[in-house]
Order: structure tokens, then C-alpha cells, then sequence
């Protein structure tokens, strides 16, 4: 059989991306609408898609795709010169790449991010057992990198920095005093109840090393 040779600008778009499910998992949501485009080459088992970009909802991403096709060792790299998502009412911003290339997979990402609301990134954990802890508008910054061939091993290898700050929000007055140390204050709150307070601004450093994360710096204006 012989190998096709390709170089062709494509395209691709759809009302829904379930019918992308056995090419990209049950976990994307479906019912967003997509369109990709790129130029695919193809020649002796070696493949490419150049200038790619891709809209996903008001998720965007552009980037670049390489693979081959081998019966010892197939190999794919990924290099995301920009990707933009929305997430949590905000934007995330980033560059990134991942290579299949050798015996264990990598990656690694730098991010950007702006306008993400804290209440609904907290929102599993908080709005189930009532109102959010802590609301506001979220910023940051953050490098990360990982490998492994299973996502619980790109989790146990994940490492980096990551740093967020807080503006123009709330924080549940008995979490602000958890934060401060104040076993007066916490005391009081659980007696008089436990009502939200003007949060400032809030900054946290994090460190990531083995898929632990360490708080290097936090600082709380309430």
C-alpha cells in the first residue's frame, strides 16, 4: 500500500462537537459549535498541520501539529503559539506545546489570565451547601509543566508557579478569620452568624512540585 502524499488547505466545522466523540472523548461538550482550518501535508508517514486555528464556542486556539506514523514508535509534538478560552465569565490566555515523542509523553503552558469570577470557579465546592464564600473578579499568571502517559501521571508530575490575584469581591467573615489566625474572631462568627465582608484585594503565590502545590505567599485585605 502506498502512502498518500498531501498539501492541501482543509477545513472543517460543525453545529456540535458529539460527533467528534470517538476522536476526542465523551468529556468535551457537545453542544458548542466548532470550526477548524489548517494546511495538512503527508508524505512518507509524516504529518502536519500548519497555521492551524480553531474556534470552539468562544474558546480560540492556533497552533501548530506534527505526527507519524510508525509500527515501532509513532510520535506526535503539538506547539499552541496562542490560545484564548473562556472560562468561569473571564478569559484565559496562553502559549503551550506536548510531544508523544519518546517514551513518555510531556507538555508544558504558561497562562494568562483576566476577569475570571472566583464564585464560579468555587462553585462546586460553595453555591451546593449555599451562598459563595468568596466572590471577585480574578487575575493571574502561571507556568506549568507535567509528564506522564495518563492524566493522573501529568497530575503527580505537575510542577511550577502559579500566582492569582483577587479585586472588588467578598469573603465570608469567618473565612477571612480562618485566614488571619483569629480564634476570637471565628468564635464570634459561628455565634453571630456568618455574613460576607468587602474582600479588598487578595494575592496567593503557589508552588507546584510533584503534584503538590505550596502557598509561598498570601495576602488578604478585607
Amino acid at each position: 500500500f502506498r502512502e498518500p502524499i498531501v498539501d492541501a488547505d482543509v477545513a472543517a466545522e460543525g453545529r456540535s462537537l458529539t460527533a467528534l466523540a470517538p476522536f476526542l472523548g465523551e468529556r468535551w461538550p457537545g453542544a458548542r459549535p466548532f470550526r477548524a482550518a489548517g494546511r495538512l501535508t503527508a508524505k512518507d508517514r509524516r504529518y502536519a498541520l500548519a497555521g492551524a486555528t480553531a474556534t470552539v464556542g468562544r474558546s480560540d486556539l492556533a497552533g501548530d501539529l506534527a505526527w507519524t506514523r510508525s509500527d515501532d514508535a509513532p510520535s506526535f509534538t503539538a506547539a499552541l503559539p496562542s490560545f484564548e478560552l473562556g472560562v468561569a465569565g473571564g478569559r484565559l490566555q496562553g502559549t503551550g506545546g506536548a510531544s508523544l515523542t519518546g517514551p513518555v509523553p510531556s507538555g508544558k503552558v504558561e497562562l494568562q489570565a483576566s476577569g475570571l469570577r472566583l464564585e464560579r470557579l468555587l462553585a462546586r465546592g460553595d453555591t451546593a451547601a449555599g451562598a459563595p464564600k468568596a466572590t471577585g473578579a480574578v487575575s493571574g499568571r502561571a507556568t506549568l509543566q507535567a509528564r506522564g502517559s495518563d492524566g493522573q501521571a501529568l497530575l503527580d508530575t505537575l510542577r511550577g508557579n502559579v500566582a492569582l490575584d483577587v479585586r472588588e469581591g467578598s469573603i465570608s467573615g469567618l473565612l477571612d478569620a480562618q485566614l488571619g489566625l483569629s480564634p476570637g474572631r471565628m468564635v464570634r462568627r459561628m455565634v453571630t452568624g456568618d455574613a460576607p465582608i468587602a474582600l479588598r484585594c487578595a494575592h496567593a503565590g503557589l508552588e507546584l512540585q510533584n503534584g503538590r502545590a505550596r502557598v509561598a505567599s498570601l495576602v488578604v485585605a478585607s
